[in-house]
């Protein structure tokens, strides 16, 4: 509270304010605390004034603390006092987490950007009638040992919203994720119970090896240490026919995003989740088919814990959805459940000498697989693509590495292509070789360029209706490898391929890169290959060559000549 620019704000707000001076100062204060003073100094006390006027008009009115106020609008001096190029939006609601990072993420999905936000907490006791008595800072009130309701005032600059249904359609979007918020927040202890109790009968459980469900018990509790953020859970049973297997929600059972009734219709089970339902591992995990509302935009994780009877017998699980913490993506694999063991069995597999320099290199590809693999993949699976990525410093080449969702409602692709080629035109290229042979709907990718001769994508691919299950590896790699390959590249190969590696190379060193932009935009690599046979039989006795022939590309009857 230092700066000129905040000072001259509060002296503007005294002059201004008239009898509520008083409390418009504190809020004033609070409002603009902790923001950069370079936006202070940018508006000027007037506009700053105003838009904290405009705010706490939306702030000094009842409210029930299970809602929020939020108004979204493009200010006007008549009616507020200031003006902006940008569209604002206003929201009062009752201090929690995730509000800021939830609304930010509500207002990003429309494409907008957010250019500024202002986000104080403030102290507020409140009349019978819902209007302010006492504001403070929650800083200030803490410090004081004051225990009085902490309530978060956000306001964003967004990009501007012309039409008022548009605004209207933010609006009602941001109450919906700020009711999603207040789900998760508040269902966080009973769904963190729920995940306890499974644990807890699950461990009784003689259908599962002691190995199996040890390590889906531990996993639970490490879930818990603060490396799952909960937000979402249901319970669902088990469902025999003869037409199949299903889960079927149980109803009241929804907690936090999952509350109300049911929106999905039953669904019969394919047969790999069958298999999965009625293996050796307590937890099963995957990703949701929907993005998260609250914390960040990302694809909820769906982990499914088995329930079972007093008997032991299978009734069904106990779904959750939720976001792995940052702490989760840094935890060593020795230390994380179920996936240690994973880990354990393929470096058994893989038969690597302890401590040689395999053992290692295979422990450190393990380390840096993608996480969310690494949580999602079977032991199979993982040992396959683990050792496979391995032999790629015995011999570097692209390679593709799918792994398809139990539901087939999505492929993971790991792919692997030189890092001297990796750029953005090539990842756009593998992106679209993979949604033309996956079904896709979309594709998100996650590079990672070490020092290693390879560069790694991460590619998720969202199919249209069913991930293809029996897809041509070799081909797919091979349509992959050539979009690696530069025109030189081609130019040399042909060159090689005419005259052997020996002329060939020196051919290759001489020409494969001296043809100009113009030209290799015009002319493929085998018909440079051709015009350099012809360059090197030049000489002062034969200056001169030329060449008449007919283009493939060209109309019927077109010739060319070359000189």
């Amino acid at each position: 509270m230092t700066h000129s620019a905040l000072a001259d704000l509060l002296t503007f707000t005294q002059e201004h304010a008239g009898s509520a001076s008083g409390r418009m100062i504190d809020f004033v204060s609070a409002y603009f605390d902790n923001t950069d003073p370079d936006e202070l100094q940018a508006r000027g006390p007037a506009t700053l004034f105003a838009m904290a006027n405009a705010h706490w008009r939306l702030l000094d009115t009842a409210r029930d603390p299970q809602t929020a106020k939020v108004r979204v609008f493009n200010p006007t001096l008549a009616e507020d006092g200031f003006v902006s190029d940008h569209t604002v939006v206003q929201i009062v609601h009752a201090n929690m987490p995730f509000l800021v990072d939830s609304v930010t993420m509500a207002i990003n999905r429309g494409n907008r950007t957010a250019h500024w936000i202002v986000h104080p907490l403030v102290s507020v006791t409140r009349d019978a009638q819902g209007k302010i008595q006492t504001l403070t800072s929650a800083a200030q009130a803490g410090a004081e040992g004051r225990t009085d309701p902490v309530e978060s005032v956000i306001m964003v600059e967004c990009d501007r919203i012309v039409r008022a249904q548009d605004q209207q359609a933010l609006c009602d979007e941001i109450q919906r994720v700020l009711r999603d918020v207040r789900a998760a927040v508040q269902d966080w202890r009973p769904m963190l119970a729920r995940a306890q109790a499974v644990a807890a009968a699950a461990a009784q459980s003689s259908l599962l090896s002691d190995t199996g469900r040890h390590e889906g018990v531990e996993f639970l509790r490490w879930l818990e240490d603060r490396h799952f953020t909960f937000l979402g859970a249901r319970d669902y049973d088990l469902k025999r026919d003869g037409q199949g297997v299903s889960l079927v929600a149980k109803p009241e059972s929804g907690l936090g995003i999952l509350r109300g009734p049911v929106q999905t219709p039953e669904t019969k089970l394919p047969a790999q989740a069958v298999a999965l339902l009625e293996s050796n591992e307590l937890v099963l995990i995957t990703k949701a088919m929907t993005r998260a509302t609250v914390h960040r935009p990302a694809w909820l994780d769906y982990i499914a814990v088995k329930r079972f009877d007093e008997q032991g017998q299978l009734l069904g699980e106990s779904r959750f959805l939720g976001l792995y913490t940052s702490t989760a993506y840094t935890a060593s694999v020795d230390d994380i459940p179920q996936v240690r063991s994973r880990v354990q069995a393929v470096m058994a597999a893989a038969g690597v000498v302890p401590e040689s320099h395999a053992a290692k290199s295979l422990q450190a590809i393990l380390d840096a697989y993608p996480r969310d693999e690494l949580f999602q993949a079977d032991t199979p699976t993982l040992t396959e693509h683990a050792i496979g990525i391995l032999r790629l410093q015995e011999r570097q080449r692209t390679r593709v590495f799918l792994r398809r969702d139990v539901f087939g409602r999505f492929t993971s692709a790991l792919v692997f292509v030189p890092r001297e080629r990796f750029n953005t035109e090539l990842r756009v290229k593998i992106g679209n070789e993979l949604m033309a042979v996956l079904d896709g709907q979309s594709v998100e990718f996650t590079p990672m360029l070490t020092d290693s001769p390879m560069a790694r994508i991460h590619y998720l691919v969202r199919a249209r209706e069913l991930a293809p299950q029996n897809v041509a590896i070799a081909a797919l790699e091979a349509r992959i490898a050539r979009h690696t390959q530069r025109w030189e590249d081609e130019c040399t190969a042909e060159m090689l391929r005419a005259h052997g590696e020996g002329p060939g190379l020196a051919l290759a060193h001489r020409f494969a890169e001296a043809f100009p932009m113009a030209y290799r935009e015009d002319f493929s690599p085998q018909v440079a290959a051709e015009d350099a046979d012809m360059l090197t039989a030049l000489s002062s006795e034969s200056p001169l060559a030329v060449k008449l022939y007919r283009p493939l590309d060209a109309a019927p009857g077109t010739l060319r000549f070359k000189i």
